[in-house]
């Protein structure tokens, strides 16, 4: 699992062992067995196989790094629009607080994740870049 999905450095850097160990086990079985324009041509195709892996694993590293990233901004987003918590000592009781800026964040986080969809049509699309716009311009004052 952690060689043909890898998320973390570690797993990456397994999977480069692998492909190192692979190449020189390839190398040793070339260098033993074939000599001349054999060896050459068959020393060509290792290099371009190994090419082809690497840039597969590359593409494997970005598509990882870009999950990673949407994770962290979900937490991010659920972070800032989750209410304001406050534990009494005395009772136990756990109070939620949500002020005005929490809710306005609760509104621009539900359009953030609307127009990341992108499963909604081109009507459906241009109605909601209208309610960001009438969202945005009626509290620009707090922005700026």
């Amino acid at each position: 699992m952690r060689r043909s999905h890898p998320r973390t450095k570690s797993d990456f850097d397994l999977v480069y062992k692998t492909i190192e160990n692979w190449r020189l086990a390839q190398l040793t079985r070339i260098d033993e067995a074939f000599d001349g324009p054999e060896r050459k041509a068959l020393l060509c195709k290792l290099h371009k196989d190994e090419c082809a892996l690497l840039s597969a694993v590359e593409a494997q590293k970005i598509a990882a790094k870009d999950g990673q990233d949407k994770r962290a901004r979900e937490r991010l987003l659920s972070h800032m629009s989750s209410p304001i918590e406050f534990f009494s000592t005395r009772t136990g009781e756990r109070t939620f607080m949500e002020t005005p800026w929490i809710t306005r964040a609760k509104e621009l986080v539900s359009l953030y994740r609307a127009l990341v969809d992108k499963k909604i049509n081109l009507s459906e699309r241009l109605d909601l870049l209208l309610s960001v716009t009438v969202t945005v311009s009626v509290r620009s004052s707090y922005v700026t």
